[in-house]
């Protein structure tokens, strides 16, 4: 992983940055070797609001065991419907993110989206997900300083399309999440 910042003014800050990621799973032979390349842009749009974001594309190049059917006169001679092979696929994928966050005098509401690769769900292996995230986060003074977040989550995975046949955005897993932190100076004392 690598990146590059350039602050173009007090206010904006344009980017570029370039990440490998192997996914190697156990239990099965598979794995996925991901390439991706983003430019990135950062700006402060007033004094309390503020826009970062990337956005580019990820290569993966996935290898796995798959069932392929036998043909049909090796299938007679045989007696076997279906084997394996070793298949190999490449997938150009988007990679994007965007977050918007307003500041007050306690805290920052902030809301982002994006779309990225991630190692899968369990039930499939390299997966695409869609995310958006939104929440608050708050610090106040009770003797001691104490910072609560409120962040809620909405994400959608589907699976890097691996056979040519198959449609990219299938819908696989759509799952929503609120969840409630509050730490004390270092000692996390309240998470549902």
């Amino acid at each position: 992983m690598g990146d590059f910042q350039y602050r173009l003014s007090r206010r904006a800050t344009i980017g570029a940055n370039y990440v490998f990621t192997h996914y190697s799973f156990t239990g099965i032979l598979s794995s996925s070797f991901i390439h991706g390349a983003s430019l990135t842009y950062a700006v402060r749009l007033s004094r309390t609001l503020e826009f970062s974001g990337y956005g580019g594309f990820m290569h993966a190049e996935t290898k796995f065991i798959q069932s392929v059917p036998v043909d049909p006169n090796v299938s007679a001679l045989l007696g076997l419907t279906s084997t394996t092979a070793l298949a190999y696929h490449a997938n150009w994928v988007p990679n994007f993110s965007g977050r918007l966050s307003k500041t007050f005098s306690r805290g920052v509401l902030y809301v982002a989206g994006g779309e990225t690769v991630t190692p899968g769900n369990g039930l499939f292996l390299t997966s695409r997900t869609a995310s958006v995230v939104g929440g608050y986060g708050y610090t106040a003074w009770l003797g001691q300083s104490v910072a609560r977040k409120l962040p809620s989550a909405h994400s959608r995975n589907s699976q890097v399309p691996v056979a040519k046949n198959r449609a990219s955005g299938l819908r696989i897993c759509e799952r929503c999440s609120i969840s409630l932190a509050a730490t004390r100076r270092g000692a996390r004392f309240l998470f549902l």
